[in-house]
């Protein structure tokens, strides 16, 4: 093998760090491949890194990934754990005395107690609503 023989392999094989040269070679190469599959998502997600490569930026946004200022909440999987969680409140307030709003009570003092345990699970990611104003939305489903 000559010196330029290494130039064929990945850098990863050759022990040399790849560079910016070789990483925007290989996002062509994903380019030319997402390009191949004729769906939306494909052909979406192959102009996003050309877009990239051609003007630079941020890649997440040429993806159409990146989540907007405020927008956290709108992202699927944190939007799915808080529409589980609401479900999970609205079940443990049918287990509440009186009305709506002798429920929303009891669903305050007993998540500030700690009471609830099934919904302890929902802990990990961020607090419980304790608010009436946040439980009332909870449990009318706004």
């Amino acid at each position: 093998m000559g010196p330029d023989a290494s130039a064929q392999f990945p850098a990863w094989l050759t022990g040399r760090l790849p560079t910016a040269i070789d990483s925007a070679e290989q996002l062509r190469e994903v380019a030319a491949i997402l390009r191949r599959d004729p769906s939306i998502a494909a052909q979406n997600h192959a102009g996003g890194i050309e877009r990239w490569l051609a003007y630079g930026g941020d890649l997440r946004r040429h993806l159409g990934a990146l989540v907007k200022r405020g927008g956290a909440n709108d992202v699927p999987a944190r939007r799915q754990r808080r529409q589980a969680r609401d479900a999970a409140i609205r079940s443990a307030a049918e287990e509440g005395p009186g009305n709506q709003s002798e429920r929303v009570r009891w669903l305050q003092e007993q998540l500030l107690r700690g009471g609830l345990p099934q919904l302890s699970v929902f802990k990990v990611d961020e607090p419980l609503p304790t608010s009436t104003a946040q439980l009332h939305r909870i449990l009318t489903g706004q």
